[in-house]
């Protein structure tokens, strides 16, 4: 057994009564099998852990080139914009470029997360408004931004459609809030009980037309707001004391 690599032995020295050593006895294992076992094993989770990195830099790279190639698709509608006459149509390919941008922005988001499942969206909200605001030029030089987001980690396939309804709600307050060229817009994202959170778009602005039923418009942009709102299955209310205010409730 002294040339078994597979053998593991265990050994004692029998002695007489005044403690003389007698002999030695021992039992040895042939453990051959349990240590293939276990280096299979090893080799296995080696191979696994070698698979989930490749998988994730291909994720991440996915992530990337959506980001990239909807960064193009923006460019393209700006080129062309360049060539528009027509302010209303100038205004509707604007707006397809704002909702291109925050669906790369999420996609970004994602690329630099350590999970690549899900992403911190208490950063969202305010790079997509801040980059809404500046793209509105001169109109918006004055709307201020405030902010009040906890910290909440959401899929993609939530993430997209939240990141499009914050878009078009606050491009609504941007267009049609502050006749003045002054004003707040307020975003709130906070979890409630039960599981559900809260996205809050609000302005300190004119208000919402009270002849207008929110639910039933003919805008493309509430329209959006309703259909990414069930998308996710959410509910929306709207207040409009003073300015505006939309909240969305979901459950994540």
């Amino acid at each position: 057994m002294a040339g078994c690599s597979g053998c593991a032995a265990k050994t004692q020295v029998v002695r007489d009564e005044d403690g003389r050593p007698l002999f030695i006895q021992g039992l040895a294992y042939d453990i051959t099998e349990s240590k293939l076992a276990e280096e299979a094993i090893r080799a296995s989770a080696q191979q696994l852990e070698a698979s989930l990195r490749e998988k994730e830099i291909l994720l991440r790279e996915i992530h990337h080139r959506v980001k990239n190639n909807l960064q193009v698709i923006s460019s393209l509608l700006r080129l062309q914009s360049a060539h528009i006459r027509d302010p209303s149509m100038l205004e509707m390919f604007n707006e397809s470029r704002n909702r291109v941008l925050s669906m790369a922005l999420v996609h970004e988001k994602l690329y630099q997360s350590p999970d690549l499942c899900q992403v911190d969206f208490s950063e969202y909200p305010h790079s997509l408004t801040a980059l809404l605001i500046r793209s509105s030029g001169p109109r918006a030089a004055h709307i201020t931004l405030k902010t009040q987001l906890e910290k909440v980690s959401l899929n993609v396939d939530v993430a997209v459609p939240l990141g499009l309804i914050i878009n078009e709600l606050v491009s609504n307050c941007l267009k049609h809030a502050f006749p003045s060229g002054r004003g707040e817009v307020r975003i709130e994202f906070r979890r409630m009980q039960e599981g559900r959170i809260q996205l809050t778009v609000a302005d300190d602005g004119v208000g919402f037309p009270s002849h207008l039923d929110f639910r039933n418009t003919d805008t493309l942009g509430m329209q959006l707001v309703h259909t990414l709102s069930q998308q996710i299955g959410g509910s929306i209310e709207l207040h409009s004391n003073e300015g505006t205010e939309f909240r969305i409730s979901f459950s994540a």
